[in-house]
């Protein structure tokens, strides 16, 4: 077992830090004297700490062990504020490299959301290329500020649990994972209204998974996402991208969508496979539920949407490029509130694109004016259709043919009830 180690705004780098009497004042110190395997840091309620906790790259080698995890978290007045970790520019919060075995607690971490800071919140990564983390987990923690504000990846068995993030570029960037949770996380108002990395897109979004397996998110919520963003880069409320074994359930989505009115989803499996949303809530989205590929990405493959709720969005249900073996069912789809433009939306499907994608049980409703159903090209694959509840003045299907010279659209409403 390590030790633990006490830092507070009243304290003494002289000093030994293995007590509340005898507290470390600067997270420089954490770095020239970093826990051992098994250690707790703690940072005192109520104070403010500028600069980051480094563990990046040490001279002694990989930090942490995975069986042995250290522990970030607060101590003092539980009715004081969190301890807050406050970064420059050119800082991230906490940035750790290793093998993982790391766990933070109740801290806030602090950037400047304005600024040109081009670093995380949190930062966790292997040691090396080609190495893993394994056992992270945040529990309790705040970000705020960051382009992005938690990375995490590579790795295995990772966790975030009642973590609050606000006012990011990009609220997570977890990548590459097997095994993650996200318990009761809240995600809000993140944008990029400053000047656009090289890398380019996937900016406001609430929730981003990329490259993982076996994601399980339960009763998370993201709002106000991606309101500022006016160069159509993804915002979003929960972006899953080529992803495996994705079950969400019990999550909400609402008001999430760039300035420029191009893009903005409050559900969107990118690619995904295996995957699935379960009684969630969608509200004054641009996109309710997506369900998407293109060619950068995998076909969406055996994907379900089951027992959900979209009202209010521009468009409340879209397929889009090559699904697979999917199923939606049970669910309703409003079309009401100032947004709303169609309920169902089959876009830029190339012929043969939809194979065994089934709708049966669930409710459209559209007042006069809403699109209950746009499908361009056309609803080949699309099986079930009349097994629906269609209430609007009609279903209106689009089909467009193209070849090199022109381009014929024909709008033809076809009743389903």
């Amino acid at each position: 077992m390590g030790n633990t180690y006490y830092l507070s705004a009243t304290g003494d780098d002289a000093q030994d830090g293995l007590s509340e009497l005898r507290p470390w004042k600067t997270l420089a110190k954490l770095r020239t004297s970093p826990p051992e395997p098994g250690s707790i840091v703690r940072l005192r309620r109520g104070d403010v700490f500028l600069g980051t906790i480094d563990w990046s790259f040490l001279p002694g080698g990989p930090m942490g062990h995975p069986d042995q995890p250290i522990l970030v978290d607060s101590y003092g007045n539980l009715a004081a504020p969190l301890p807050e970790v406050v970064s420059h520019d050119d800082q991230c919060g906490l940035v750790c490299t290793g093998p993982g075995g790391i766990t933070i607690g109740a801290v806030q971490f602090r950037g400047s959301v304005e600024s040109s800071n081009q670093h995380s919140g949190i930062s966790l990564s292997p040691h090396q290329d080609g190495g893993r983390l394994r056992n992270c987990q945040l529990v309790g923690t705040e970000v705020t500020g960051y382009p992005k504000g938690v990375w995490i990846g590579p790795g295995d068995d990772v966790l975030l649990q009642d973590v609050k993030l606000w006012k990011c570029g990009l609220a997570t960037y977890l990548w590459g994972i097997q095994r993650l949770k996200l318990l009761r996380c809240r995600s809000w108002e993140h944008d990029w209204p400053w000047t656009v990395p090289a890398d380019g897109g996937n900016q406001g979004q609430g929730f981003s998974v990329y490259d993982s397996n076996e994601v399980t998110v339960e009763e998370c919520r993201a709002w106000k996402n991606g309101l500022r963003t006016t160069l159509n880069c993804g915002p979003a409320g929960f972006h899953f991208q080529d992803c495996d074994y994705v079950s969400t359930t019990r999550c909400s989505a609402w008001n999430n969508g760039d300035g420029a009115g191009q893009d903005g989803q409050g559900f969107d499996l990118y690619g995904c496979r295996d995957s699935k949303f379960t009684e969630c809530n969608a509200h004054s989205n641009l996109v309710g539920f997506s369900l998407f590929n293109d060619p950068w990405c995998h076909t969406v493959e055996r994907c379900s949407i089951d027992r959900c709720l979209a009202s209010g969005n521009l468009t409340d249900l879209a397929f889009v490029g090559t699904l697979l073996d999917c199923t939606v069912t049970q669910s309703r789809f409003l079309g009401t509130g100032s947004l709303s433009y169609k309920t169902f939306d089959v876009a830029d499907a190339l012929p043969g694109s939809l194979r065994r994608v089934e709708l049966w049980g669930n409710e459209f409703r559209a007042p006069p004016g809403i699109l209950l159903l746009e499908a361009v090209p056309g609803l080949v694959g699309v099986i079930g259709l009349e097994a629906n509840t269609w209430d609007g003045n009609s279903v209106v299907v689009r089909e467009k043919w193209y070849n090199t010279l022109v381009e014929a659209v024909t709008a033809e409403p076809v009743i389903l009830r």
